[in-house]
């Protein structure tokens, strides 16, 4: 991951080196929590030039923006509140070296024709530093002696109210512009590294080099999968047009990209054959979103698996083995299932001003008749990992069973609005019941993989 920019004087360049890993799910090198980022910064110089110090930086950010009409005495107007809370920051300043400094009192130095290279390395935290003050002060800004003053100098997120959670992934989302609105909402979580040349001139500029980074939150061991709960649903054939058939989706509880494992099974109550005239399988996320007195809803849906106006004729039914009184066929559509991408796919988190949780939609037209199967109290995980790399990030091996998450039932919202809510919709198949994000707590000692999960539900 290389960046650059070239002048006259000299060229600077950021060179970031790529994860040590690359998941299973599109083999892409992505960072995750206690990843430690590395690479260099090198500074080629043409004439003589005035520095007063590089520094490289990481950061990253949890963003909102929301809007909301209010009524204030006999008008109606619109309202937006933005929240900005500081998931992680941190700095190395990497010229002048620490024992220059600690023997010149020089404010600027020159540099004279020539390429001077610095390595660096800068650790992502296990959880958010907003609400975790340990994260803080395992940084190298607070805890090297040469960071101090910057250290001193930095101020995030006074006044706002935070939660202890493990890192999000990185993730953005948008909701839709409505005819009363002028401004749309908005949630992003992202990462970013920067290198920063700073001149010794007052007429000269700083230079900046940027590169976003890509994080994921660490998924269960893979010896854990088999240890995952399955759970059962059915379409309601209450809603359904035709009582005569019913849908069965048997789903693992925490759904692991690149291992899930679905059964869809379609239930008669005779056996003659059917035809299905479309099938459609979608994750949704319903995203909450809060600022200090304002909170949204934006539903957040990625197509998994769909076919349209393709009918599947004569699907044969065999005798249901459970020997159901009402539905007692069944046909096997568990192929149709195999393969779905779920790369695109974003794990369930909490920040101090976002949360975003599951549920696997399933609609269905068949014979004519349209229903829809919601299979809530689904949770998303990030990728899974190989043992050792599971150790290095918990600190121990992982457990051989695993117990999906049960603190999205059990936390309370980190902000309580003041006025009434909104709600923005995008690409909604079904709505999700309202669940609070929580405020889970940082345990003393690094957690196994289901504490972890916990902790950031």
């Amino acid at each position: 991951m290389h960046i650059s920019k070239d002048t006259h004087e000299f060229s600077f360049t950021l060179d970031v080196d790529a994860p040590h890993r690359s998941y299973s799910v599109g083999e892409t090198p992505i960072f995750t929590v206690n990843d430690v980022v590395t690479g260099t910064v090198t500074l080629r110089v043409k004439k003589d030039i005035s520095v007063k110090d590089i520094q490289v930086k990481i950061s990253g950010r949890s963003k909102t923006k929301v809007s909301m009409m209010v009524k204030k005495g006999d008008k109606v107007r619109e309202e937006t509140e933005t929240t900005d809370h500081e998931l992680v920051y941190d700095v190395e300043t990497l010229f002048p070296p620490l024992n220059v400094k600690q023997v010149s009192k020089n404010s600027k130095f020159t540099l004279v024709p020539g390429e001077y290279v610095h390595h660096f390395a800068l650790k992502f935290p296990f959880n958010g530093m907003c609400g975790d003050p340990q994260s803080v002060r395992e940084s190298n800004m607070d805890s090297s002696r040469y960071e101090r003053s910057s250290f001193k100098h930095h101020r995030a997120n006074d006044g706002q109210t935070h939660v202890k959670s493990m890192l999000p992934p990185s993730f953005t989302v948008t909701g839709e512009k409505t005819l009363d609105s002028k401004s749309v909402d908005k949630a992003s979580t992202t990462y970013q590294i920067k290198a920063s040349l700073h001149r010794g001139e007052m007429l000269a500029p700083s230079t900046r080099l940027i590169r976003e980074l890509d994080l994921v939150q660490p998924g269960p061991a893979l010896s854990q999968i088999p240890s995952i709960p399955l759970i059962t649903y059915y379409t309601n054939t209450i809603f359904s047009g035709n009582s005569s058939y019913r849908l069965k989706l048997i789903s693992q509880q925490t759904i692991v990209p690149g291992y899930q494992e679905w059964q869809l099974m379609l239930q008669s109550t005779t056996n003659r054959p059917v035809t299905i005239d479309s099938l459609s399988l979608g994750l949704e996320g319903k995203v909450c979103i809060y600022s200090a007195n304002f909170n949204t809803k934006v539903h957040h849906y990625i197509p998994l698996k769909s076919f349209h106006n393709v009918p599947i004729s004569s699907v044969a039914f065999e005798p249901n083995p459970n020997n159901e009184p009402v539905f007692k066929y069944q046909a096997d559509l568990s192929q149709w299932l195999d393969p779905v991408d779920l790369s695109n796919s974003v794990s369930d988190f909490t920040t101090c001003n976002i949360s975003i949780r599951h549920a696997l939609i399933l609609d269905s037209i068949i014979e004519g008749a349209c229903s829809q199967l919601v299979a809530r109290d689904i949770t998303v995980s990030g990728p899974p990992l190989e043992e050792d790399e599971y150790a290095n990030i918990y600190g121990h091996t992982p457990s051989s069973t695993f117990e999906p998450s049960q603190s999205i039932q059990e936390g309370n919202p980190p902000i309580k609005p003041q006025r009434p809510t909104t709600v923005a919709t995008i690409s909604s198949s079904s709505p999700i019941e309202e669940v609070p994000p929580p405020q889970p707590q940082r345990p003393e000692q690094l957690p196994s993989y289901e504490q972890a999960i916990n902790s950031s539900h």
